[in-house]
């Protein structure tokens, strides 16, 4: 086991932790193969040293990072044709990430290659579930897909570095007035009771558990940052809530986002001892735990935790629901959603977006992040009837140029004079003003 704890003493030294990866009557099967004298299986099982353990013992990993899983599974590919020894992604990246893939390739002298993946495969009800499957390619397709994935994968291990650095950053440098907020969804709470009957054990409640933790530096926090996963909150409807907190709630707000796959945080921590603390109070007849108003019950109850509960009522949700759904007519999806990391709010409406969190002093001050940086934040809009007035990266020296609306369009204007490479211009296509980089100017035709 690769833990630094998973350790034993063994006689006056430590040894670390194995595990057997067979049974123990096919390993006896093995031995009497390779030896010409015979032991029984108990006294294989007597000799076994104890910092040996069996396989069930062994502890599984789960909620893992499908991109560094995928790449690993490469890496044992690679590793069994004799290309490399590495099989840890992020030691590989490590080592190739400046002279690149191309030589460890080179070495592969098989025509086919044979590797496994993770993918959707659709079962008998016509569903899909994510299973490894087998994948055989040639050996000039397979070169083509591991230097394309190194480089998507490369960035992958970038993107998870600053989000983390980010984050702590920001803890170190979070002002007064400020909160950072890290939050993310455990995984539902089956209710259970001491003694239930079997109808009840197969139809047992579930309770959904939002953990949050919250760090401030005083108590009247005006800022609120979040850090936060992908899939539930990377979506128009929160970048629209980021962009009307400080209308609504009078806070203004910035999103931040860690990498896919890589969101393990106190929360995990949070909801578990929940989870673990409601199983004890079950077990030990302090709490009959049915449904989510037990729950809190029994959360309200508990005097010497330091977990602070809420309830959301299904009445509060419904409401919320509600609201949302009116607001979508109004909003638009942000272009590159599932690519931004950090999301800041300019006004009602208007966001700034970045593919990774900055907390540098020109971006991330007393007041929040800035509108004005030079770290390549976008401007966007939320709202279907907000024209894009601004353009796409902030630059402190921009060439303006007035625009009028309602301009006919028979009438020719001539910007030669003031139109030059790398200035910004704008343009009216449908009523809408859209901005753009002038990247090359052709010579004007003769008449």
């Amino acid at each position: 086991m690769p833990g630094k704890a998973d350790a034993v003493k063994y006689g006056k030294v430590k040894k670390q932790k194995r595990i057997l990866n067979d049974y123990l009557h096919n390993i006896l099967i093995k031995f009497c193969a390779e030896h010409t004298y015979r032991i029984s299986l108990a006294t294989l099982a007597r000799y076994r040293p104890k910092y040996i353990s069996l396989v069930n013992y062994a502890s599984r990993n789960t909620c893992l990072c499908q991109k560094h899983q995928d790449f690993a599974l490469k890496l044992r590919c690679m590793k069994q044709m004799g290309v490399t020894t590495c099989t840890s992604p992020d030691q590989y990246v490590t080592m190739h990430r400046d002279n690149g893939i191309q030589e460890d390739l080179e070495k592969i002298t098989l025509e086919k290659v044979n590797y496994k993946q993770w993918k959707k495969v659709k079962i008998n009800d016509g569903k899909e579930r994510m299973k490894i499957v087998d994948i055989e390619v040639g050996k000039d397709d397979f070169k083509v897909e591991m230097v394309k994935q190194f480089e998507g994968f490369t960035c992958h291990v970038d993107r998870v570095k600053a989000q983390y650095t980010a984050v702590r950053d920001m803890k170190k440098q979070l002002p007064n007035n400020h909160a950072l907020v890290q939050m993310d969804f455990a995984e539902n709470y089956s209710c259970q009771t001491l003694e239930e009957i079997r109808s009840a054990y197969w139809n047992a409640s579930m309770v959904t558990l939002h953990p949050t933790i919250t760090y401030v530096r005083s108590t009247d926090g005006s800022i609120v940052h979040f850090n936060s996963p992908t899939s539930q909150y990377r979506n128009k409807s929160i970048f629209d809530l980021i962009s009307s907190c400080e209308t609504k709630f009078s806070i203004k707000a910035s999103w931040h986002y860690f990498e896919c796959g890589h969101g393990k945080g106190p929360c995990d921590g949070i909801g578990g001892t929940t989870k673990r603390n409601a199983d004890n109070a079950v077990k030990q007849g302090k709490a009959t735990i049915q449904d989510a108003h037990d729950f809190m019950a029994w959360a309200l109850s508990e005097s010497t935790s330091q977990i602070s509960y809420r309830y959301i009522s299904t009445e509060e949700f419904e409401n919320s629901r509600k609201e949302i759904e009116n607001r979508l007519k109004e909003i638009k999806p942000v272009k590159g959603t599932m690519k931004l990391h950090a999301v800041a709010a300019i006004a009602d409406g208007r966001i700034l977006t970045k593919e990774t969190t900055c907390v540098c002093q020109q971006c991330f001050g007393d007041d929040g992040f800035k509108e004005t940086t030079q770290c390549n934040w976008t401007v966007q809009s939320v709202l279907k009837n907000h024209d894009q007035l601004t353009p796409d990266v902030h630059q402190t020296e921009i060439d303006e140029v007035e625009i009028q609306n309602n301009v006919p369009t028979e009438t020719e204007i001539s910007l030669d004079d003031q139109i030059k490479i790398g200035s910004y211009v704008a343009a009216i296509y449908d009523n809408i003003v859209y901005m753009g980089k002038v990247l090359e100017i052709d010579a004007p035709e003769k008449k």
